[in-house]
């Protein structure tokens, strides 16, 4: 038996962090977003008994350290089953970039796992259970467009946003959550999004199916002051076109790492962009 499963990535529209909890997590509020760019996960029997994890990018852990790991042996433990499983992740989410790759990769493998073995557990199930393992994996496990709260397991679901095409660009560099989280906590934080104003935008995205990109410039006030970017237009460097004006919105961060993202209309996003 085998069983392929996507895994997307999610970017963030809005991240604002409220402040640290008393176990040194921090508390969050977020408006998270699937989207079209996924991993793979496939999941197939072997005839030995235990879980065996393989991964097309030879940089990432297969063992008890990768979060899909972690996923698995999580979810045996509870649905009571002794796995003889053979995991594989074809990679193509870049890791370190706020886009939750791993957390795709753990949430696709709790809902593959989960279809394997019969459907024990419902989907909130699954989302509970990937709390235990990651702040994002809950998401990643109900996807879609969600407010996401606490430590990423407080979940509300939200109008879907209409398609839309998202240039996304990661540096060579990545970013440590922790130690950004760190330094945030040394500032006191002067402006904060308008997370109304953003369920407002999806709602009037929603009806009235206008440009997502007019939605992120911040048409309905949901982003003023986000990042300090507001009108910047994404430049020729973001998909390598030359001399290019991609019809962008407000330039923003996919989560707390290094990536940024910026929703645009033009015909040019609609094909192949670069995001490694």
């Amino acid at each position: 038996m085998k069983i392929t499963v996507n895994a997307p990535a999610k970017i963030n529209l809005f991240l604002d962090i409220i402040g640290k909890l008393d176990n040194g997590y921090h508390s969050l509020f977020m408006v998270m977003q699937s989207v079209g760019l996924s991993d793979e996960v496939i999941i197939e029997e072997t005839a030995e008994k235990g879980i065996f994890l393989t991964c097309s990018d030879e940089r990432l852990p297969t063992d008890e350290k990768n979060i899909a790991y972690k996923a698995a042996k999580k979810f045996c433990d509870v649905a009571g089953v002794e796995p003889s499983v053979k995991i594989h992740i074809e990679k193509r989410i870049p890791f370190a970039a706020g886009l939750a790759g791993g957390s795709a990769d753990a949430a696709a493998v709790l809902r593959a796992l989960n279809d394997y073995y019969g459907n024990p557990l419902s989907i909130l199930a699954l989302a509970e259970l990937g709390a235990q393992v990651g702040s994002d994996v809950p998401f990643c496990v109900v996807g879609g467009t969600a407010m996401v709260e606490g430590k990423g397991e407080k979940l509300r679901k939200l109008p879907d946003m209409p398609d839309c095409i998202f240039v996304v660009c990661k540096p060579d560099f990545s970013v440590s959550t922790p130690a950004l989280y760190k330094k945030i906590d040394e500032v006191a934080i002067a402006q904060r999004p308008d997370n109304r104003a953003m369920e407002s935008a999806l709602v009037a995205a929603a009806v009235t199916k206008e440009s997502n990109a007019d939605t992120l410039r911040g048409k309905h006030g949901a982003v003023k002051g986000m990042t300090g970017t507001e009108g910047l237009r994404c430049t020729n460097n973001a998909v390598g076109a030359e001399k290019t004006d991609l019809r962008c919105g407000l330039v923003h961060f996919t989560g707390s790492a290094a990536a940024v993202a910026v929703a645009s209309t033009h015909k040019l996003c609609h094909h192949s962009v670069d995001v490694s």
